[in-house]
């Protein structure tokens, strides 16, 4: 007997809720046993639930299978129908997915089930999610042509999707005048504009693989890739023309102060921070800040400044 538990759940494009129920008793079972997995849809409602598919309807769309009969002739489905077409079709079997779900394409999932072409094969299925309707398929083992496998039971499990990020990777950073030199970004401190940072790949630590000028701000982006190592820097010399004489403001490896403080080290004659990049895309404002300060106007002690970490 059947023993229907869900194993996966997906949000469509539109929001609908899917769920993929695999057959435990194929986990359990002893011997030649076939798998009888489902793919059920639900709808949200106007007032924030969701509403199971019922005769192959959700959400006011009609599925693939309205009034579906078994190759038995008995009714299937939920309300007597069908959303996905889950079925083999005729001499196939009723039900073949899904085990594992996840995004397969705009207004697509791809799912994981059995025999989609040949008897005893494990194989993924993809289906519009606007339709219902089957859109191909892949075979991932057939049994029989290659001894070993699950065959008709749960041989595949979850699947993930792997795209490309949709936004790129950047590392952030600033340039300030540190006033009273603490290494700090308080409130009432400056950027400095105009600054050229230089870009550098750990591949090619000797020649920038870019650089640009801080803005009004002292701010500025670079475009790095997931994961790899850089650094960034910028000249003393260089700097020096544009904002004078200057300390560089100390590094404080304080977790408080993480993306508000100094990383820059003196080495050579460039102030450096080495970082890695983020895996993930979007903007990392945690690396590349440099704080530097004219030690002839920095704040003695018995002088009021303001901001964290400041000495009153």
């Amino acid at each position: 007997m059947a023993q229907p538990q869900i194993a996966s759940l997906y949000f469509d494009d539109a929001g609908r809720l899917i769920m993929g129920f695999k057959d435990r008793s194929n986990d359990i079972a002893n011997g030649n046993w076939i798998s009888t997995p489902d793919m059920v849809v639900a709808c949200q409602t106007p007032s924030g639930t969701f509403q199971l598919e019922s005769n192959a309807v959700c959400g006011g769309k009609t599925g693939t299978l309205p009034n579906a009969k078994s190759n038995a002739g008995k009714s299937m489905g939920i309300g007597g129908g069908i959303y996905f077409q889950v079925n083999q079709g005729a001499g196939g079997h009723d039900y073949n997915v899904a085990y594992g779900l996840a995004r397969g394409g705009p207004n697509q999932v791809v799912a994981t089930g059995m025999d989609n072409s040949f008897w005893f094969e494990g194989a993924v299925r993809w289906f519009d999610t606007t339709t219902g309707k089957y859109i191909r398929a892949y075979s991932i083992y057939n049994a029989t042509a290659s001894r070993g496998t699950f065959s008709k039971s749960n041989g595949l499990g979850s699947i993930t999707s792997i795209f490309p990020p949709s936004l790129e990777v950047f590392d952030c950073g600033r340039v300030w005048n540190d006033i009273n030199g603490n290494g700090i970004q308080d409130c009432n401190e400056p950027g400095i504009s105009n600054i050229k940072i230089y870009l550098f790949s750990q591949d090619n630590p000797t020649c920038p693989i870019s650089y640009l000028y801080s803005d009004k701000d002292g701010r500025y982006c670079f475009s790095v890739l997931p994961g790899k190592q850089y650094s960034c820097s910028i000249n003393i010399k260089e700097t020096q023309d544009k904002f004078g004489k200057f300390n560089v403001s100390p590094i404080l490896n304080d977790p408080r102060y993480e993306g508000i403080d100094s990383d820059g080290v003196i080495l050579g004659g460039n102030i450096v921070s080495n970082f890695q990049a983020s895996l993930y895309c979007g903007y990392s404002f945690l690396h590349c800040h440099f704080g530097i300060y004219n030690p002839d106007n920095c704040p003695k002690d018995g002088f009021t400044t303001y901001g964290w970490g400041a000495k009153n």
